[in-house]
């Protein structure tokens, strides 16, 4: 008699769980045989497909989250877009912060007409994109260096109708001498004719020299800056005496004008040698013998000096040893009162 072992019945399944088939109860029943350690693994499996499901949900809501922060970002971008755009439209003088290297402004650029001038080429016409004077630059392959200048800053925005000129740019060092001019000094002085003018130092002009820093644009002189400038030699003055004449107080207390004045080594001579003097008048007492040189004879003269006021005398007479700024007094007879005089310095006022 065959006799079923607890430990080996199958449990009570419901008809419905049965009848999903054949596959599912053999399963089933494979599951039942396999014993415990089956059943553990089976509920690993389970709950490491939960946790790759949880991961998936995971990375799809920040996948989400990161698009809808990319949404708002691109829209703020495109609302900063217009203002930038409006705030520059009235303001092309001011520094812009876009260019057509940035993308996003792609969609409001436009062509605009300029013309360019690349050293002292005639002008060319072009139409560009509202770019930059550098990039408009860039595009024509030109190299902008230190020896080049553009008329624009290279960040400005083109206008319609901008010029834009870049021309070559050199520098030349140069050394010039130049002169300097004298100039002329007056002096009024009482010992020449009052009213005439005599040179006394003639003028000389002097020079300097300058180095200078000359800029050329496309060969043409632009600007000169001077870098030193040295005086070599001095101007000499011209100077020039002008008569000026004068008047003095005499001892008697009179007033006396003349034209100029003369000092000069006075003698004495007496009637013992002759009784005429040169110009055929009989020699007296207020007569003097003169240079005809320095003193043309007939000349009205005051002589003072360390004798004393000789007073108003004429010059009348010439003596072979009277030579230049020396004169001869006639004082008369009286030998002892000529050889007191003997030699003296005194001043002849050639009056007007």
């Amino acid at each position: 008699m065959y006799t079923k072992k607890h430990s080996d019945a199958l449990p009570y399944r419901h008809s419905d769980t049965i009848s999903q088939g054949s596959g599912d109860a053999s399963a089933i029943l494979q599951e039942h045989n396999s014993g415990p350690s089956t059943i553990s693994q089976n509920l690993r499996t389970s709950h490491t497909q939960k946790a790759r499901l949880f991961v998936k949900r995971l990375i799809f809501a920040a996948c989400v989250l990161l698009g809808c922060i990319a949404v708002f970002i691109t829209a703020f971008t495109l609302i900063e877009t217009g203002m930038t755009r409006t705030r520059f439209a009235g303001a092309q003088s001011e520094m812009v912060t876009y260019t057509s290297l940035n993308k996003i402004f792609d969609q409001y650029q436009a062509n605009v007409s300029l013309k360019i001038s690349i050293l002292d080429d005639a002008p060319l016409t072009l139409d560009s994109p509202k770019v930059t004077v550098g990039e408009v630059i860039d595009s024509l392959n030109i190299e902008v260096d230190e020896s080049t200048v553009v008329n624009y800053p290279l960040d400005s925005v083109v206008n319609e109708d901008m010029e834009i000129e870049i021309a070559s740019i050199t520098y030349n060092e140069v050394v010039i001498t130049d002169a300097i001019p004298y100039s002329t000094e007056v002096i009024g002085v009482q010992t020449i004719p009052k009213g005439t003018r005599k040179v006394v130092q003639k003028g000389v002009e002097g020079t300097s020299t300058r180095v200078l820093n000359q800029e050329y644009r496309n060969g043409e002189l632009v600007s000169e800056t001077v870098i030193s400038e040295t005086v070599t030699k001095k101007p000499q003055n011209k100077i020039i005496y002008e008569g000026v004449g004068g008047s003095f107080i005499n001892a008697a207390g009179k007033t006396i004008e003349y034209s100029y004045y003369i000092d000069v080594t006075a003698t004495a001579y007496g009637s013992n040698v002759g009784e005429y003097t040169y110009t055929g008048k009989r020699v007296a007492k207020g007569m003097i013998a003169v240079d005809p040189t320095v003193i043309p004879l007939g000349t009205k003269c005051y002589v003072s000096g360390s004798y004393g006021d000789y007073g108003v005398c004429y010059a009348e007479d010439i003596g072979g040893g009277i030579k230049g700024k020396r004169i001869d007094i006639f004082l008369g007879d009286d030998l002892d009162v000529i050889y007191e005089f003997g030699r003296r310095k005194m001043r002849v006022y050639i009056m007007e």
